[in-house]
């Protein structure tokens, strides 16, 4: 694979360069987004796991490979959505350029999803009861 005509330095046309330069092919294309996101998650796992001291090594090593997996998983499709919001708003970004902040926050959430859900939640529902109460626009 040749790397990209396009002058950019954004970090997953600088990972896909290295892939290529290191194992050469079509492989780089593909691979250099998710070594991006697994280098996101793993700081942000590290961050996370520093809200539970308590836990030993191999419980660590568990919590950080679940977190990173998750991140995996769940980062491709979170930053296409965020993108297509983001767009919504007048803000026009391409959804790679994402790949970092959504893996590390996905990360730093870690297992604490729950409340965080909850948070949002709360937020939704004092907005829409100010909107109820006359409040007006929000």
């Amino acid at each position: 694979m040749t790397p990209p005509d396009h002058t950019q330095l954004d970090i997953v046309t600088v990972a896909v360069v290295l892939i290529t330069a290191l194992a050469g092919g079509e492989i780089a294309r593909y691979a250099g987004p998710y070594l991006v996101i697994i280098v996101a998650a793993l700081i942000g796992s590290y961050f996370a796991l520093q809200r539970r001291p308590e836990f030993g090594r191999w419980r660590s090593l568990g919590f950080v490979v679940a977190v990173t997996a998750l991140a995996v998983v769940a980062t491709g499709a979170a930053s296409i959505v965020a993108a297509a919001g983001l767009g919504k708003l007048g803000v026009e970004v391409q959804a790679h350029y994402l790949l970092v902040p959504i893996a590390g926050g996905i990360a730093i959430v870690g297992p604490d999803w729950p409340e965080v859900g909850a948070w949002v939640g709360r937020l939704i529902r004092r907005r829409a009861e100010r909107h109820v109460d006359g409040g007006g626009a929000s």
